[in-house]
């Protein structure tokens, strides 16, 4: 973290300092990133492990934004049945119920995560599009990894920036309206994280974890959230960390419109990466990708 003295701003207005602190609560997370009735119909029905798919599915459909989501994944290339699933039971079927709940929590925000989210410069439906890219690229880079649960590698793409939605939310909702953070950043010399833990008092990678905990997600996919900003090397019991931070960084290369508030350039893809894949991922999409230029050896 670098600290510098504050700055003025471009307007002659002094750059924030000393604000103070926030203390993200559990009643603040669910308030910011409040779930709608059909989510917590889902997930008090995926508690039951004797539910039935067909109950499931019956109060699937009625929400838009879930089925699409569930019938995107069971159609995506990982499962190799793209285009052959049209009915939501089967596509709860092929992906399982433990992927099911992930999608539902990730489809359960994303009617405030389509909103234009001013603080990161993001148009409405930009923050989505991301999300999903970064969710289909990490399928590939699990495959390459070695990760066996590609579905849990999906999720984590989904969910990685969950804690933006909040940070979001919070800045609509304070009395105290600051600028986009991308200004912060350049006030203070700063990076992304720093910049919101400054304005904020946290950074959007930990209540991204503080969410997954708060919804029991596996302790591996709160990790992956909370450390999607860290230079991480590929180990055995931190693959899925590692393959959210590369899909996470790769979807910022591919997608020439997303807003670059942290550098993805500087992303070290490892040679096992299979490219290809990678780009196939952002075509399904809807990106024209054009693969990244490894580093020279």
């Amino acid at each position: 973290m670098i600290n510098r003295p504050p700055t003025s701003r471009a307007d002659g207005s002094p750059a924030a300092a000393g604000k103070p602190r926030l203390q993200v609560t559990t009643k603040m997370l669910a308030l910011l990133a409040p779930l709608p009735a059909t989510a917590i119909q889902m997930l008090n029905l995926l508690a039951d492990p004797e539910v039935s798919l067909r109950r499931l599915s019956d109060v699937a459909v009625r929400d838009v934004g879930i089925a699409s989501a569930l019938l995107r994944c069971a159609n995506s290339a990982t499962f190799g049945l793209r285009g052959m699933i049209g009915s939501v039971v089967d596509a709860i079927r092929v992906i399982g119920t433990a992927q099911t709940r992930m999608l539902v929590l990730a489809s359960g925000v994303a009617h405030i995560a389509q909103r234009e989210m001013p603080i990161y410069g993001l148009p409405a439906g930009s923050f989505t599009r991301h999300s999903e890219l970064a969710a289909n690229i990490a399928m590939s880079v699990a495959r390459g990894a070695g990760f066996s649960n590609i579905g849990i590698a999906y999720s984590g793409g989904l969910l990685h920036d969950l804690g933006k939605v909040v940070l979001s939310s919070l800045a609509l909702q304070s009395e105290q309206r600051h600028g986009p953070l991308k200004q912060e950043m350049e006030d203070r010399q700063c990076g992304l994280l720093e910049a919101e833990e400054a304005l904020y008092g946290v950074d959007h990678a930990s209540v991204g974890r503080q969410l997954a905990e708060l919804w029991s997600l596996p302790a591996d996919m709160a990790d992956a959230i909370g450390r999607h900003h860290q230079p991480l090397e590929k180990t055995e019991e931190g693959t899925l960390a590692y393959c959210v931070l590369v899909s996470n960084g790769l979807a910022g290369l591919l997608d020439r419109d997303y807003p670059r508030l942290s550098d993805a350039s500087s992303i070290e893809l490892p040679g096992w990466l299979d490219i290809d894949r990678v780009c196939e991922a952002a075509r399904h999409c809807g990106l024209r990708a054009v693969p990244p230029q490894r580093p020279a050896e």
